[in-house]
């Protein structure tokens, strides 16, 4: 299988992967997101960002949801990373696009209140053979954890595993 079908669809021509790893219970996939030849984000989200010491920041699930987009700063082009409304897993079968929770907050830097992001994100799929007995038609959607790390183009601050969630 190749490796580009591991990212969702929303995301695959954005996604530049820099990091593969293959085992026999799974595969993690890790990548960079651009746009417009950059990697300059705002990250629209819906979730409680909470905040711990060392600058630390976090997105957390609000009445069991977390949505997490990015408006590309060039182009404005916004695209949905993860919505556990009907990504993941445990949700490969799908939800109507339509009726999708749209995101109620713009994340800001801790450090310096920037709006301008860069996004590195890591998929971990089950074993290909599983999907296959499932008989999972999407296998881009049915990955077990995302985690997103966000870095502030501005300060340079990192929040990883801002996202971070299991999905099955």
């Amino acid at each position: 299988m190749k490796y580009n079908n591991l990212i969702p669809n929303e995301i695959r021509t954005h996604f530049d992967i820099i990091e593969v790893k293959k085992d026999t219970e799974d595969s993690l996939v890790k990548g960079k997101i651009r746009c417009c030849d950059t990697n300059s984000f705002e990250i629209l989200v819906t979730g409680k960002v909470k905040y711990g010491i060392f600058s630390k920041m976090k997105l957390f699930p609000k009445n069991d949801i977390i949505v997490f987009e990015l408006c590309c700063k060039k182009c404005g082009k916004i695209f949905s990373v993860f919505n556990t409304e009907y990504n993941g897993y445990d949700e490969c079968k799908g939800i109507c696009i339509e009726n999708r929770k749209k995101p109620d907050l713009l994340v800001k830097c801790r450090k310096c209140q920037a709006m301008d992001f860069s996004v590195e994100l890591q998929y971990e799929y089950p074993d290909i053979q599983e999907l296959e007995q499932l008989k999972i038609s999407d296998v881009s959607n049915a990955y077990t954890w995302v985690r997103g790390m966000i870095e502030c183009n501005r300060c340079g601050t990192r929040y990883r595993n801002f996202l971070d969630c299991e999905t099955g």
